[in-house]
């Protein structure tokens, strides 16, 4: 993982070096770093969702499985706008597990 975001590091600055002294130089950089950034954080995202769900499992040990299920599963049964909002999917579902998925982790682990 890190080594594309090195590559694109390398390449801007390869750019900003190579054409220094153009006058369009700087609206590049900033359209090629936008875009560098974005893809790093697409890229990314599926790693985040991951360490979240072991952070549940983390939890589920300290707290007990079934207590920390049972939380989770109250939670789901509440109806938060935030809750269904990350239910029905969309751009933070892909950085954010759903409660629906953090349930369905544990259970995995229940067996």
């Amino acid at each position: 993982m890190i080594i594309p975001a090195t590559l694109v590091g390398l390449g801007l600055v390869a750019v900003a070096l190579s054409f220094l002294k153009q006058q369009w130089t700087p609206g590049v950089l900033e359209v090629a770093g936008a875009t560098a950034f974005a893809f790093l954080v697409f890229m990314f995202a599926p790693a985040v969702k991951k360490n979240s769900l072991f952070v549940d499992r983390l939890a589920a040990e300290v707290v007990g499985r079934e207590n920390f299920l049972l939380v989770l599963q109250k939670i789901d049964a509440m109806g938060l706008k935030d809750v269904e909002r990350l239910k029905a999917g969309g751009v933070r579902r892909r950085f954010k597990p759903s409660l629906i998925e953090r349930i369905e982790n544990l259970q995995r682990i229940l067996g």
